[in-house]
């Protein structure tokens, strides 16, 4: 009975971990400002945020807006008055990255 048990423990637990591990979202946009880099990605019905500081050390990870807001009020005027670095939909431009900062 104790191996049985062991058995679907070990069995639950892996089924957990596949489960757990979804792929990460795409990125689709990059905002920055003069302390940060908000990498924006495809979040199904919304946009997610990742942050990062100068430093490239991760602040925030897969947020939706209300979330990042609510921990980091001071990026909220990014959304509204942002400015673009190379908005160009040129041919040979280069994809957001999902790195800090390249």
């Amino acid at each position: 009975m104790k191996r049985l048990f062991a058995a679907l423990l070990l069995t639950t637990i892996g089924i957990a971990s596949v489960q757990a591990e979804e792929p990460r979202p795409e990125p689709v946009g990059v905002l920055e400002t003069n302390s940060h880099r908000v990498i924006i990605h495809l979040g199904g019905s919304k946009p997610l945020y990742t942050v990062y500081d100068l430093d490239g050390n991760l602040l925030a990870d897969l947020l939706d807006h209300d979330q990042l807001i609510t921990q980091m009020p001071e990026l909220e005027g990014i959304f509204h008055k942002g400015v673009a670095k190379d908005a160009s939909l040129e041919k040979g431009g280069s994809a957001p990255s999902d790195k800090p900062f390249e």
